[in-house]
């Protein structure tokens, strides 16, 4: 078993995946006051998905996807659907974070410059996928909520700088 399953979370971490894409449906966004493993407090955004009770907190580079997406007003992805999945990533100190592939709402495949502070800007397309499962490109995932990890367990470091190092912050 992955250590990460041992310090269960308010928020979704990569090792919650198994290794997979997930698709979810956007029901809430808001900004949470989150401390921090230093005890600093932070601001960040969080996305709440249908049927599922932990949130997902917001990094730069997904914030900036969902943008290109769904557009700047954040009441519009209220309903959309988001293809999730864990990416290997040599900053975050598990090995892991969760990043978007896709959505079935969107048009066509979605290009765009991500740039973000100390780091050469790069292209990323995010991808349509069908509604059902004869679509262009490989099988829509299954929209589902995150299921418990089978008995060998997913791939080692896949829990998510991004949100495993957050708790809540407690608002007394």
């Amino acid at each position: 078993m992955d250590a990460g399953l041992l310090t269960p979370s308010k928020y979704i971490k990569a090792i919650d995946f198994n290794g997979k894409d997930r698709m979810f449906t956007i029901t809430g966004i808001k900004i949470e006051e989150l401390i921090r493993e230093d005890n600093t407090k932070e601001r960040k955004g969080t996305v709440s998905f249908e049927g599922l009770d932990q949130a997902w907190v917001l990094n730069v580079t997904n914030v900036k996807s969902l943008v290109a997406m769904f557009g700047r007003e954040t009441d519009n992805w209220i309903g959309k659907k988001v293809v999730l999945f864990p990416e290997p990533n040599d900053m975050s100190e598990s090995g892991f974070a969760i990043r978007i592939r896709g959505s079935p709402d969107l048009a066509a495949d979605v290009t765009f410059n991500l740039k973000l502070a100390r780091k050469k800007p790069k292209r990323v397309t995010l991808k349509t996928f069908s509604k059902t499962n004869g679509g262009r490109r490989r099988p829509a995932p299954t929209q589902q909520t995150l299921p418990p990890v089978d008995d060998n367990g997913p791939p080692a470091n896949t829990d998510s700088q991004d949100d495993a190092s957050y708790e809540a912050l407690d608002p007394k």
